[in-house]
C-alpha cells in the first residue's frame, strides 16, 4: 500500500514514519531522479536538472529517513552513516530500514505504527473477503 504521508511531512524531524510511507518516499525521490537524468542527457545539460533534484529532495529524505529510525527506537543521528565512502552505510541504512518498526510505544513517539498497519491491512482484507462472499 503506497503512503504519501512523507510529502506532507517533508520538514517534520520528530515523530515515527513506517515501512510503506518509507519506501513510498524512496520509489517517488528514485522515480524523480531517474527522470533528470534521462533529461540531462536528452538535452545535455551536463547535471543541472539532476543536482537541482538531488538539492531540492535533500531534507525531505533526510526527515524520513530519521523519523524511519525513530520507528526503529534508534537516533536520527545514524543517518551520518550514509555518509561512509563507496554507499556502504547507504547501504546498511537501507537494508536497516527494510524492517518493520518497534511494536508498541518507544521514546519518539507512543503511537503504534506497525498495529495500525495492522489493522488498515485487516480492514482492507476483511472488506475484500465481504466483497468476495456477497458474489
Amino acid at each position: 500500500m503506497l503512503k504519501f504521508d512523507a510529502i506532507w511531512r517533508f520538514g517534520e524531524f520528530s515523530g515515527r514514519s513506517d515501512r510503506a510511507e518509507f519506501w513510498t518516499f524512496f520509489l517517488l525521490c528514485s522515480s524523480l531522479a531517474l527522470s533528470a537524468e534521462k533529461l540531462d542527457l536528452y538535452f545535455a545539460t551536463g547535471d543541472k536538472l539532476m543536482i537541482l533534484v538531488q538539492i531540492t529532495i535533500l531534507v525531505p529524505y533526510l526527515a524520513v529517513s530519521i523519523r524511519r529510525l525513530h520507528d526503529m527506537n534508534f537516533r536520527g543521528w545514524w543517518c551520518l552513516l550514509g555518509l561512509i565512502p563507496n554507499s556502504f552505510g547507504a547501504i546498511l541504512l537501507h537494508i536497516a530500514f527494510l524492517f518493520p518498526g518497534n511494536k508498541g510505544d518507544n521514546k519518539y513517539n507512543d503511537a503504534d505504527l506497525a498495529d495500525a498497519d495492522l489493522a488498515n491491512a485487516d480492514k482492507v482484507s476483511t472488506a475484500s473477503i465481504t466483497a468476495d462472499a456477497k458474489d
